[in-house]
């Protein structure tokens, strides 16, 4: 008997999954239930070098544009420059990338279904999705419905952090190279604004954050755009519901970033499922083989992202100030000289520098954490 899936949500992570679903040897019927027509572009799309494990690069011409080499770090009164001599992240061309992606899931074998989810009720053997038009049953429901996820606030119940990301492309006939980021905590508290080529942009819990960016540096905005960004640690499954990206909440707290994350997971997820199809086995127990996969993959690096995190909840400008001041330069040349950086684990920076001088790092995070 055919096993009926359906994921809720067609952005990366849910379109990843279905076509690894549909096309593997599993005897299941993969229905992907999206709400809008039109690809939302919601982030920069910036991802690093790890993009490549799941797609070919020829595949990606014309998707993945820009190379990115060098970022510079602002606080209000220094600058740090860092730098490889090689490309260490890329930007997606974020609607190529999703209408791509829904291509290649049809093109597998998923029904791709444009409805908005209304409510899910789950019984022993089945689940019921009722959307604006109509119900659908399945043995089987992944939530990749977002940060806001209906699917997790129905049948899973955590619940991260969630901080607004807001966006814009400036109106401006002058092309400005490279990225900034700006540590503000007069504009955000707890996250950083920032500018990719012409976009900027701003992350925070506070909804004024904004506002505030727009501001101060005084640049003409474009069409905005917004998106909740999930942090945190959270239950990723439960009977007959798996979730994934970032319904899962599986982003980089240092960055808020989570494209290649999701693809890991949802290929993490794919291996779980084909045996859990097979075996007809859709129990928490079952799938909780997902969860402790991917939090193995990844679960270290966000841990260590959300310690940094509270760190610089907890930190005033001032303490922001003496970390740029006393430990900028050791941060600017463990970049340059590191055999290899991996944007997409921040805290091996970290861990060498920590290495090659512990007293002076530790103090000085004290000391920043008292000014």
């Amino acid at each position: 008997m055919v096993q009926k899936i359906i994921i809720a949500g067609a952005g990366p992570a849910g379109c990843y999954l279905g076509s690894l679903l549909a096309s593997s040897k599993a005897d299941a019927s993969i229905t992907i239930l999206e709400r809008s027509r039109s690809v939302l572009v919601k982030d920069s799309g910036m991802v690093s070098e790890h993009i490549f494990d799941f797609f070919q690069r020829a595949s990606l011409a014309g998707i993945v544009g820009k190379e990115i080499s060098s970022i510079a770090l602002h606080s209000t009164k220094h600058t740090l420059e860092l730098e490889r001599n090689e490309p260490f992240a890329f930007i997606l061309d974020r609607d190529k990338f999703g209408r791509k992606l829904r291509k290649t899931a049809e093109k597998n074998g998923c029904r791709l279904v444009y409805e908005n989810i209304e409510d899910i009720t789950r019984t022993k053997g089945s689940v019921a999705v009722t959307t604006n038009k109509g119900q659908h049953v399945c043995d089987l429901i992944i939530g990749a419905d977002g940060a806001n996820s209906v699917v997790r606030k129905a049948l899973v119940g955590s619940q991260p952090k969630l901080y607004q990301g807001i966006l814009t492309n400036i109106k401006s006939g002058k092309r400005k190279p490279g990225i900034d980021i700006f540590f503000n905590k007069e504009i955000t508290r707890d996250f950083f604004a920032w500018r990719i080529f012409d976009e900027y942009g701003v992350l925070s819990s506070d909804k004024m954050a904004y506002h505030r960016f727009l501001e101060k540096y005084r640049f003409k905005p474009g069409r905005v755009a917004g998106s909740l960004v999930p942090i945190g640690l959270i239950k990723s499954y439960s009977d007959r519901c798996l979730l994934v990206g970032d319904a899962a909440a599986q982003v980089k707290p240092v960055t808020g970033g989570g494209i290649v994350y999701s693809l890991t997971c949802a290929h993490i997820a794919a291996d779980v499922l084909k045996n859990a199809v097979v075996a007809k086995r859709y129990d928490a127990h079952t799938l909780s083989q997902y969860e402790n996969a991917w939090r193995k993959r990844i679960g270290n690096e966000v841990r260590l992202g959300l310690l940094f995190r509270k760190l610089y909840d907890n930190m005033s400008q001032a303490g922001v100030e003496h970390m740029f001041r006393t430990c900028g330069k050791d941060l600017e040349n463990a970049m340059f000289s590191a055999k290899h950086f991996d944007y997409d684990k921040p805290s091996a920076l970290a861990k060498n520098m920590f290495a090659n001088k512990p007293a002076k790092l530790f103090l000085n995070g004290l000391l920043s954490l008292v000014l």
